[in-house]
């Protein structure tokens, strides 16, 4: 049977790449590309050996910003703040040269959000357009890639929740990317090539820092599966996991199939799409056996790219 890529085109959890791509203004650059360059879709963790994410060991979205945008051939200037006044000058001056990707932010200070009140802890990132002097001080506006463009808080919120104290995967506070520039010619052929050497690295250096691979992550949580997984692996892997597991290697899957000679890592990612697609409902439901049986085809499915990828970056 003939292989063949079904693109996804909706909504998804995409926010520090769809910040980028606003940030970048390039028409090449979708927000599909700039995912796959960052990495997210190759591998499977059990974050602080509590939560199951669908992302190699060891990733985070600061890690994927910087990869994707090295791939693309862009540069740009990351810069963090001890505190929020000199955050709020920095991110004045750099809105004068230019757009501005500022996060992570905590999606539980951000107050537009009719769901804030139960969003504490988790990570997000938008595109600063403007800060605006109001009778009540200092007002951020922002495009939100969750949903809300023109979005605009009151200085003092929005640095309550820039500052991050409560986001665990960086130490840095206020973190702000700016002066974006192309600096080399891109070519998707050497970056996917580069990233895939990236993708076999990462699995090293994992071993390193003794976390467990994608493969063993899996196969944690299918015997977890069996046994019974607690109410926030079955609300994570619902609501956040496996969706955006799927959407990140159908993406990857489509960028991979553009390019002759990656048609077994296309089919091998659409594979894992699919797999992680089967898995939302039950997920919702909590059905133990399925869940268990599709986290060990996962695990081979991702062996199996893993050898392919391996190949690849010889």
């Amino acid at each position: 049977m003939t292989f063949r890529c079904i693109p996804y085109v909706g909504s998804g959890s995409y926010c520090h790449t769809n910040s980028l791509v606003m940030c970048l203004g390039d028409p090449k650059v979708t927000t599909a590309l700039a995912e796959t360059l960052s990495g997210s879709a190759f591998g499977f963790c059990l974050w602080d050996g509590a939560l199951p994410l669908l992302s190699p060991p060891g990733w985070q979205p600061e890690i994927g910003l910087t990869q994707a945008i090295g791939l693309l051939g862009y540069e740009c200037v990351r810069q963090s703040y001890a505190d929020q006044d000199a955050a709020l000058a920095a991110l004045r001056d750099r809105l004068a040269q230019g757009p501005a990707l500022v996060g992570p932010v905590d999606m539980g200070g951000l107050r537009h959000h009719a769901d804030s009140d139960w969003q504490g802890g988790v990570g997000h990132f938008v595109r600063a357009v403007a800060v605006e002097e109001t009778a009540d001080g200092p007002a951020v506006v922002f495009h939100d890639p969750r949903g809300y463009p023109w979005a605009r808080l009151p200085w003092p919120i929005f640095a309550g929740a820039w500052r991050a104290d409560a986001i665990t995967y960086c130490e840095d506070r206020f973190i702000l990317r700016s002066g974006f520039r192309r600096a080399r010619r891109f070519d998707l052929a050497d970056a996917l090539s580069r990233l895939q050497s990236y993708a076999v690295a990462g699995v090293v250096d994992a071993a390193r820092r003794g976390l467990p691979d994608s493969a063993e992550a899996y196969q944690m949580a299918a015997e977890q599966a069996r046994s019974g997984l607690p109410p926030n692996w079955l609300e994570t892997l619902a609501g956040f996991s496996l969706p955006t597991g799927a959407r990140r290697r159908q993406d990857a899957a489509d960028i991979h199939a553009a390019v002759p000679g990656h048609d077994v890592i296309a089919e091998l990612l659409q594979e894992q799409a699919r797999l992680c697609g089967a898995l939302q409902y039950a997920a919702r439901v909590n059905k133990r056996a399925v869940l268990a049986d599709g986290f060990v085809r996962l695990a081979d499915s991702h062996e199996r790219l893993m050898e392919e990828l391996r190949g690849s970056a010889r």
